[in-house]
C-alpha cells in the first residue's frame, strides 16, 4: 500500500480499510466549496442553479461518508461566466461549451491547490493538527448525479432561465408533441417524445419587440428578425411558461431526423400542442419528480 491516496472525480466511496492502510490516509480534490454541492455532480448543479461563482477545496478522505472530510485548503472564488443571448451554446461535451470551460478552469485551479497542499506537507496528520479550521461558510447542499428526468421541460412550472441553464448540462431537453383533433370525431396520430436544444434567451429588446404581445395560449412563434447563428436569420421561440420565452435551435421528433427550428411548423398538417408528459406517464413521473 502506498503512502497517500489522492482521489479526483472518482465517484465511489473508498473503503475505510484502504484509507487506513495508506500511511497518510487520503486527499480529495472537489470542485465546489463544500459542504455546498457534495456529491457526484457539483459543476452541473452550479450551472443549473445560476451560481455566479464556485471554487475548489482539498479535503481529507472520510472513511465512511462522501465529501465529509476536513478541508485543508480552498481556492479563491472562480467566476462563472455565461453568454445568455448572443448564440446557441455548444453541447456539454464540446470543449468550447460553458460546462467544459468551467470544468477545465476548475481542474487547473484544483491542480494548483493540490500541489500546494502536498508541497506544504498538509497531508500529514501531524501537520494537520496544528492547522486552523478552514470553512467555506456555505450551507450543505447535495449535488446528486443527474438523471434524464431532470431534462424534462415542465411547461407552466419553469422559468426561461431554468430551461436555458439545464440545457448547459444536458445535450437536449425533452417534452412531447401531442397532435390535436382537426375536426369533431377525428382521431389524431401518436404523441411523440421530442428532444430540443440548444437554447438561448431573448434580450430585453427582443422580448419587447417580438414576444411580449403574445398571450399565454401561444406556445411558439418563428421570428425572422432574430438570429443566433452567424449568417443565418430566424429563430424558433418557445413559451415554456406565461411570459417565459426561450429560443431553440433544433428539435428531433421520436423516430425522425433532427430538424432546424424553422421546420417546426411543417411537422404536422393539423394543430399540435407541446406537453410535459407522454401517455400513461403522468402519475409515476410526478412521484419521481418529488423525490
Amino acid at each position: 500500500m502506498g503512502d497517500l491516496i489522492i482521489a479526483v472525480s472518482f465517484g465511489l466511496l473508498i473503503p475505510s480499510r484502504i484509507i487506513e492502510h495508506a500511511k497518510f490516509g487520503g486527499l480529495n480534490v472537489h470542485p465546489s466549496f463544500l459542504p455546498k454541492y457534495w456529491g457526484a455532480a457539483p459543476i452541473q448543479h452550479a450551472l443549473m442553479n445560476s451560481d455566479s461563482e464556485t471554487g475548489v477545496v482539498v479535503q481529507t478522505l472520510h472513511p465512511t461518508k462522501f465529501d465529509a472530510g476536513r478541508i485543508l485548503a480552498k481556492s479563491d472564488p472562480l467566476d462563472i461566466k455565461i453568454d445568455y443571448h448572443t448564440h446557441f451554446p455548444p453541447p456539454p461535451d464540446d470543449p468550447k461549451s460553458p460546462y467544459k470551460i468551467l470544468e477545465s478552469n476548475l481542474a487547473n485551479v484544483g491542480a494548483d491547490l493540490l500541489s500546494s497542499v502536498i508541497t506544504s506537507n498538509l497531508y500529514d496528520p501531524a501537520i494537520q493538527s496544528t492547522l486552523p479550521t478552514i470553512t467555506t461558510n456555505e450551507r450543505r447542499k447535495p449535488a446528486r448525479r443527474l438523471k434524464t428526468e431532470l431534462s424534462r421541460i415542465l411547461f407552466g412550472e419553469v422559468t426561461a432561465e431554468e430551461v436555458f441553464r439545464k440545457s448547459l448540462v444536458f445535450s437536449n431537453l425533452f417534452c412531447y408533441r401531442k397532435l390535436l383533433p382537426r375536426y369533431p370525431g377525428h382521431v389524431p396520430g401518436p404523441t411523440l417524445r421530442t428532444k430540443m436544444g440548444p437554447f438561448s434567451l431573448p434580450t430585453e429588446t427582443e422580448y419587447e419587440s417580438f414576444l411580449k404581445k403574445h398571450s399565454a395560449a401561444v406556445q411558439w412563434v418563428y421570428i425572422l428578425e432574430v438570429s443566433r447563428k452567424e449568417g443565418e436569420k430566424g429563430c424558433l421561440a418557445l413559451q415554456v411558461s406565461p411570459k417565459q420565452w426561450v429560443f431553440v435551435d433544433s428539435f428531433t421528433l421520436e423516430g425522425k431526423k433532427k430538424m432546424h427550428g424553422k421546420e417546426w411548423g411543417h411537422t404536422s398538417p393539423g394543430p399540435v400542442e407541446l406537453v410535459s408528459f407522454g401517455p400513461g406517464e403522468d402519475g409515476a413521473t410526478q412521484a419521481t419528480r418529488k423525490e
